[in-house]
């Protein structure tokens, strides 16, 4: 039996959805910058996937909408998770309620509007 969702909005899987995220490491307070797969987006967060671990508590994303506009959003690391040797998947949940979240969010909902009526 799966456990109950706990999630107030949904998740949406995404295909190809590729990303770039700068971060600070927490040892040197460098900040590093590494390509990403988003596994999956919500209004609220969303998932990637790296090759590196994310051990810093903030992070900046890059990302494009649905016409290819550079969008930068703010985001808190809930927690990074090692799947392979390889690999990891780090939860990130959207800091802030800007201009730049609200652009995202409205791609998300047109995209869940056209997926169900597919």
């Amino acid at each position: 039996m799966r456990p109950k969702e706990r999630r107030k909005f949904p998740r949406i899987a995404t295909d190809n959805l590729h990303s770039t995220i700068k971060f600070i490491q927490n040892d040197t307070q460098n900040v590093s910058q590494t390509e990403c797969r988003i596994v999956n987006i919500s209004v609220a967060g969303l998932q990637i996937e790296t090759k590196y671990p994310i051990n810093s508590k903030h992070v900046h994303l890059a990302v494009t909408d649905l016409e290819n506009n550079p969008i930068e959003i703010k985001g808190r690391v809930i927690y990074c998770n090692k799947i392979s040797p390889e690999m990891f998947h780090v939860g990130i949940s959207f800091i802030g309620a800007n201009f730049q979240i609200e652009l995202f969010g409205d791609v998300i909902k047109r995209h869940t509007n056209l997926s169900t009526k597919a």
